[in-house]
C-alpha cells in the first residue's frame, strides 16, 4: 500500500507537469488560474497518507484504515483547505496576485509540515525504514527549500519558464527518485 500511494502520488504530479507543460508551450500561456494547480495540490495527499500509515510498523489496521478510511479524511481536508484559500478567491474576482501568494505559501505550508512529519518519522523509526524516511526527509525539505527559493526569485522578478529557478521545482523530484 505504501509504494502504491507513492505510485499514485507520482502520477499525479506527472499529471500536473504534463497539464503545465502543455499551457506553457503548447497552447500559448498558462492561464492566470491554472488547471495545473489542483492537481499539483492534490498530488500531495497519496504522499501524506503513505506517511501517515507508518509502514515501519507492521499493522494490521495498515490495509483497511489507512488504505478507506484516513485517506478518504485526508483528501477532504485538502479539499476544504484549497476551496477555502484558493478557489473561493478565483470565484470572488481577487486579485491575482493573492491569488499567487496563497498558492505558493499553500504549497510550501504543504511541503514544511512533510518534512516535519518525516524528519519525526525517521527519529522515531527504529527498522530498516529509517533510510526511507530520511530520504523523504530529505526530498521533502528541498521541496520547502526550491518553493522559497522560487517565492524569493519571484519577488525580486517576474517569473519566467524554463529559467534557472525551474531547477528549484525539479531538484525535489530527483532526490525523490532516490
Amino acid at each position: 500500500v505504501f509504494w502504491n500511494l507513492n505510485a499514485i502520488h507520482a502520477v499525479t504530479w506527472a499529471s500536473g507537469q504534463a497539464v503545465w507543460t502543455y499551457y506553457d508551450a503548447g497552447a500559448g500561456g498558462v492561464p492566470i488560474i491554472s488547471p495545473s494547480d489542483p492537481i499539483f495540490f492534490v498530488s500531495s495527499v497519496p504522499l501524506a497518507a503513505a506517511l501517515y500509515g507508518r509502514p515501519d510498523r507492521e499493522q494490521p489496521r495498515w490495509v483497511f484504515d489507512i488504505a478507506v478510511l484516513d485517506i478518504i479524511l485526508i483528501a477532504l481536508f485538502a479539499t476544504f483547505i484549497y476551496l477555502y484559500f484558493i478557489v473561493s478567491i478565483a470565484l470572488t474576482s481577487g486579485s491575482e496576485d493573492v491569488y499567487n501568494t496563497n498558492m505558493t505559501q499553500l504549497l510550501n505550508v504543504r511541503s514544511a509540515l512533510l518534512a516535519v512529519w518525516a524528519a519525526w518519522l525517521w527519529q522515531t523509526s527504529t527498522s530498516e525504514w529509517r533510510r526511507v524516511f530520511l530520504i523523504y526527509f530529505a526530498g521533502l525539505l528541498v521541496s520547502f527549500a526550491g518553493g522559497a527559493v522560487a517565492d524569493f526569485a519571484d519577488a525580486a522578478r517576474p517569473y519566467g519558464a524554463g529559467g534557472l529557478f525551474d531547477a528549484a521545482w525539479m531538484l525535489p523530484y530527483m532526490v525523490m527518485g532516490l
